[in-house]
């Protein structure tokens, strides 16, 4: 359709009005949607009431496989990796509320799942990296100033300022 609606600041085009003022809301840092238990606030209202699960404990996505439910689907879709070596290349989409959808999808990832997070690697090598952003071990000094960090690739960017 035709977008009518353009963003003065940045240009971007919108066919309807109410998304250019939403979108608005990247230049102007506004966030009209508090959360009344801990005063954080957002952008849209849908990432509010995402939040505010962290509150109540809802966990609405389950997982077909174990059972194990989850707060947001990306946390969901995480966990499935791990059960990507019982069977390889697919895993059970699920829906809120726990209805499962019969179609497969690719799981990403690999063999190799963080147990913190769900998140699969296919070598075991990047598992370990992965698993130090999760401890704030940071085995990777810098001689020049002693400053550390949890990856080697993130040391020698660091050491380009000296």
């Amino acid at each position: 359709g035709e977008r009518a609606f353009i963003c003065a600041e940045c240009g971007k085009a919108f066919s309807l009005k109410h998304n250019l003022i939403i979108h608005q809301r990247i230049h102007t840092g506004e966030r009209p949607y508090q959360c009344g238990v801990c005063q954080k606030s957002f952008s849209l209202k849908q990432n509010l009431l995402t939040h505010q699960r962290i509150h109540s404990g809802e966990k609405p996505f389950s997982c077909q496989r174990c059972g194990k439910r989850f707060r947001e689907q990306r946390f969901l879709l995480n966990h499935q990796r791990t059960h990507a070596e019982d069977r390889p290349g697919t895993a059970a989409e699920v829906q809120p509320g726990g209805s499962r959808s019969a179609e497969p999808h690719e799981a990403a990832g690999g063999p190799f799942a963080c147990a913190r997070c769900g998140k699969g690697f296919s070598c075991r090598s990047s598992l370990a990296t992965h698993q130090r952003s999760h401890g704030g071990e940071r085995p990777f000094a810098c001689p020049d100033c002693g400053k550390a960090f949890s990856q080697k690739g993130s040391l020698k960017i660091h050491r380009r300022t000296h």
